[in-house]
């Protein structure tokens, strides 16, 4: 009879489970793939961009535009800390 019931408890858990991007894993996935798609060449689509600014690229070697990006990024901080002398 237990067995019973730990067999059903868990077909539903089964059941009740959505898939992976209702787990949050989904957008982990598609940073990687943007990380990919930069490698390869540069992001292919504006989500592919947003994804690699929010998450930001692996390694700035990887593609030209993650070293734009980078530097972009560098710049932005030194200007906003005032390390510029006119």
């Amino acid at each position: 009879m237990k067995m019973a019931i730990v067999a059903m408890a868990g077909m539903a858990a089964l059941a009740l489970s959505g898939p992976v991007e209702a787990r949050g894993l989904g957008e982990a996935g598609e940073a990687e793939a943007a990380r990919f798609h930069a490698r390869a060449g540069g992001p292919t689509n504006y989500r592919d961009a947003e994804l690699l600014e929010r998450y930001g690229c692996r390694d700035s070697r990887d593609s030209q535009y993650c070293r734009e990006r980078e530097n972009r990024r560098r710049h932005q901080a030194r200007y906003l800390r005032g390390d510029y002398r006119h």
